[in-house]
Formats: C-alpha cells, sequence, structure tokens
C-alpha cells in the first residue's frame, strides 16, 4: 500500500513538473544569472570595502579630539620643597638671616623683621606642601590637527580611488563573462534541441524508407534484405534521438545551474534562434577596440598606476610630519574617594604646533623606495606579457569567426544539394532505379549536411561572442 502511495506521489510531482514547465528567453537568463550570480556580489562586497578605505583615508585628515580620565591614589608622596626643608632643618636660619642682612634695604624696620617673615612663610609653604592630598583626578581633553602628514594622506586616498576604479572594471569584467557563458551555453541548447528535431526527423525519413522497402518487397521488387537493412537503420535513427534527448538533458543542467534558477531539466526549455548575424569587422578595428576597452586590460593598467603610487608613498617618509592643536587639561586634588565631591580642580590649558622629522632611519626608507621602483618595473613587463596574450587570444577568436563564418555559407549550399538529392533518390527508388542504399546514403547525408550547418551556427555564434568578450562590451554582439 506504501509502494503505491509513493509511487503516485512521484506521478503526481513528475506531472506537476511537465504541468508548469516553463519556457526561457535568452534575456530572461541573463537576467537571472546577473542577479544570483555570488562572484558581482563578492565584487559588490569589495567595492564597499574600498569606498570604506577611502572615508577612512579622508578621516585622517579631520582633527583628531581624545579625551581621558585617570584617577590616581599615593601611598606616599616627596615634598617639592624636600631640599629647602632639609636647608632649613640643617642650617637654620644663619644663612637666610646673614642674607637679609647684606640687603641694603633703607627700612630698618623691614631690615629687623625680614628673615623671620621669610622663615615663617617658607615653613607654612613647607607644612602646607606635606599636606598635599593623596588622591588625585585628572580629565583632559586633547585636539590634535595634521597640518602636512608627510602626503600620505592624499596618497591613500588616490590608491583608494584608483582600486576602487580596478573594482569597476572585475566588475563589468565579470558581468561580461557571466553573460558570456550564459550565451555559449544558450546557444549549446539551441543546438541540443535542434539535433534532437533532426535525429527525430530521421527517425521520420526512416520511417518512410522502411515502409517503402515493405512495399516494394511485398510486390516483389525488393529482397527481404532490403527490409532488414531500412529496419536496421530506423532503429539506429531512434538510438541517435536518446542520445540526443541524453545531450540535452545535460546541456539544460549546465544552463540551470549557471543561471541559478530553480527548474528541472526535464520541464526546462529554451526559446529563440540563432540570429542573423553579419560579421564585416577588419582584424586591425578588433584589436584595436580591445586594447582600448577590454577590462582585462584597463584593470591591468589601474595596477600599474598603483604601484606608481606606491613608490609615491615610499616617498612620503622622507617628509616631516607637522601638526597643531590644542589641549585641556582638569586636575582636582582630595583624600579619599568620600571626598571627591570635595576635591580642589584647578585648569591647564595651551596650544601647540609640532613637528617630527626622521633624519636617519638606517636607510630603511631607501631600501624600501628601491624595492618600490623594482615592482613598479616588473608588473611593466607582466602587464606588456599578458597584453600580448589578451592580443593573441582576439587574433585567434576572430579567425576562428571567419572560418567558421565562411564555413557556414559553404554547408548551407550543401545542405541545400543534400535536400535535393534525397529528394531525387526517394522518387527513383519507389520507380525502381534506385536501390535501398541509394536512399539511405542520401538520407545519411542530408542529416549529416543539417547537422554540419547546425554545428557551424553554433561554433560561428560562440566564437562571435569571445571576440566580442575581448572586445569589451557583448552588448554589441
Amino acid at each position: 500500500m506504501f509502494a503505491i502511495i509513493k509511487k503516485s506521489l512521484i506521478q503526481i510531482i513528475v506531472f506537476s513538473c511537465f504541468l508548469f514547465a516553463r519556457t526561457y528567453t535568452l534575456e530572461e537568463l541573463i537576467a537571472e544569472a546577473l542577479r544570483n550570480s555570488k562572484q558581482l556580489r563578492s565584487i559588490e562586497k569589495e567595492m564597499e570595502k574600498t569606498n570604506a578605505g577611502i572615508s577612512e583615508a579622508r578621516g585622517k585628515a579631520m582633527p583628531q579630539l581624545r579625551s581621558s580620565i585617570t584617577m590616581s591614589h599615593a601611598f606616599k608622596q616627596i615634598s617639592p620643597l624636600h631640599p629647602l626643608q632639609s636647608l632649613m632643618e640643617s642650617e637654620g636660619l644663619e644663612k637666610i638671616r646673614s642674607l637679609y642682612e647684606d640687603m641694603e634695604d633703607h627700612t630698618g624696620m623691614l631690615r629687623g623683621t625680614g628673615s623671620s617673615i621669610t622663615y615663617a612663610s617658607i615653613d607654612y609653604l613647607i607644612s602646607e606642601m606635606q599636606n598635599v592630598p593623596g588622591d588625585s583626578a585628572i580629565l583632559s581633553l586633547t585636539l590634535n590637527q595634521p597640518i602636512f602628514a608627510q602626503g600620505k594622506i592624499s596618497k591613500e586616498i588616490q590608491s583608494g580611488k584608483t582600486a576602487q576604479r580596478i573594482n569597476i572594471c572585475r566588475y563589468y569584467d565579470m558581468k561580461m563573462k557571466i553573460k558570456a557563458d550564459i550565451v555559449k551555453i544558450y546557444f549549446e541548447s539551441l543546438l541540443a534541441q535542434k539535433s534532437v528535431d533532426i535525429q527525430n526527423k530521421a527517425v521520420e525519413l526512416a520511417k518512410e524508407t522502411h515502409r517503402l522497402a515493405v512495399v516494394r518487397y511485398v510486390i516483389g521488387k525488393a529482397s527481404e534484405l532490403d527490409t532488414l537493412s531500412s529496419r536496421l537503420n530506423l532503429e539506429n535513427a531512434k538510438i541517435e534521438v536518446q542520445k540526443a534527448q541524453s545531450t540535452k538533458c545535460l546541456t539544460y543542467e549546465t544552463l540551470v545551474t549557471l543561471s541559478g534558477i530553480i527548474e528541472i531539466p526535464d520541464s526546462f526549455s529554451v526559446s529563440g534562434e540563432f540570429p542573423e548575424t553579419v560579421f564585416e569587422l577588419p582584424l586591425e578595428l578588433v584589436l584595436g577596440k580591445v586594447r582600448e576597452n577590454n577590462y582585462q586590460i584597463s584593470q591591468l593598467k589601474g595596477k600599474e598606476e598603483l604601484k606608481e603610487i606606491m613608490v609615491d608613498m615610499a616617498k612620503t617618509d622622507f617628509y616631516p610630519y607637522v601638526f597643531a592643536g590644542a589641549s585641556l587639561y582638569k586636575t582636582g586634588l582630595f583624600d579619599g574617594f568620600s571626598n571627591f565631591p570635595k576635591a580642589i580642580w584647578g585648569d591647564n590649558i595651551n596650544v601647540f604646533v609640532g613637528l617630527t622629522w626622521n633624519l636617519f632611519t638606517g636607510l630603511t626608507r631607501n631600501h624600501k623606495l628601491r624595492k618600490a621602483y623594482a615592482d613598479k618595473d616588473q608588473f611593466r613587463f607582466i602587464k606588456q606579457k599578458k597584453i600580448e596574450q589578451i592580443e593573441l587570444q582576439a587574433r585567434k577568436a576572430y579567425e576562428k569567426v571567419v572560418l567558421n563564418r565562411d564555413r557556414m555559407d559553404a554547408i548551407v549550399l550543401v545542405l541545400e544539394l543534400s535536400e535535393k538529392r534525397y529528394a531525387l533518390a526517394k522518387n527513383e527508388y519507389e520507380n525502381g532505379s534506385k536501390t535501398l542504399l541509394d536512399v539511405q546514403n542520401a538520407e545519411f547525408e542530408l542529416n549529416k549536411a543539417k547537422i554540419k550547418f547546425n554545428t557551424a551556427q553554433y561554433e560561428f555564434h560562440t566564437a562571435l561572442v569571445d571576440l566580442y568578450l575581448l572586445m569589451g562590451d557583448i552588448e554589441d554582439y
């Protein structure tokens, strides 16, 4: 019972897939592939990171405002007047009194009482310093503004903008590659569909040939061998249909996977035909467009510019760093954290301008600069080699396009001749002037010509897609 229910459910699911089968156009497949592409989403996130890096570099040119709070407790303190206190205890007032006696003060009273007043004042200060609170709180606010940051900030911004241009080229290059892959698999699907149609028509032709062989055998104009041969040809044609359908299924699976859509290959199909495209561009014009519009070459140029910026960045290490700013310190003194509300506060406000300049760094800056120059020169050779490889690919793609274009024109004539030959062979076989072998040969050549024509169309258009991709945009295709 369970097996019957399971079988019924499977049949319902399969029937539903065929019931809701959908046919996709090329434009729909491209749109789905671009929407579902993980590569494009990854590059978009890379572009976000680069934009954030540019904003971060610009932020380094803005004022930097810092604040801090410090709480401290002194278990033991040394008075700032400790040397004076020692002087008072060891030598007394004799030196202070002799100092005032030597002063030429015209006020006798002041001469007599000056030393006493001074001693009393100093003694009071020392006693007060010994009673300095052991706890303190320091609140600070510092503003620092770079005036000349060795040129590093501007170079970082320039580097970020160049990297963003490279990312944009990567994005459109990936977008074009995704489109190109979808277009080529779409053409492959069309080729597979047409191959199935051709093989089905071959089965119909084989059936008709077998029917004629049987009729001729019945009326005594053909041998049993002819009927067996025609039947064998029919069975082989059916096998070719199965092979063509299997190839079509595999092509559909590839197309579904690349486009990211949720479809079952058995319920999936594509609509459309091979476009009627005329290609007459000369090779020099094609190479010119490749050098100007190819996204890989644009990325190489951007990377070379980054190498030059790295050289300039290495040079900035030889420049000074100039800055200015202001600071506010608020200091509070108190005994015990319970007396914090009663703290005595004092302010310290100042402005400053400064310059730092590394005069000697062990020649590390010189070596860093030499390394940057060598890296830039090395990349120039790499860029030139890759450009030559891209141009070589363009030449090969161009030759392939021209070859398949001419081949397709020649096959059109072969196809027309094969159709006429089959029609004549069939009529003459019916009249008895041709053998079954002649009809089967004509049938075979007709099917072969159809397959060759569709294959030539597929190879021409896929080669053309590759060429336009190298030229920078398959939209022109």
